[in-house]
């Protein structure tokens, strides 16, 4: 674990109704990696979501 400050989490909508709906194991992965992203560390399994991103910005540009 890291010595930086913890930084609040903020649940969004149904999220963390969302997470207690899944077994108890993945929410223990889940807690694990959201606390590390709390303290500015990254769990090792954790990818990030460029082709979300990338066509949610595409999605949104033909708007205009």
């Amino acid at each position: 674990m890291s010595d930086r400050k913890e930084k609040p989490l903020k649940w969004i909508a149904s999220a963390l109704d969302d997470l207690k709906e899944f077994p108890e194991d993945v929410q223990d992965v889940m807690g694990y990696a959201l606390d590390l992203a709390q303290h500015g560390n990254k769990h090792p399994d954790a990818k990030p979501l460029k082709e979300f991103f990338r066509s949610r910005f595409f999605r949104d540009c033909r708007k205009f």
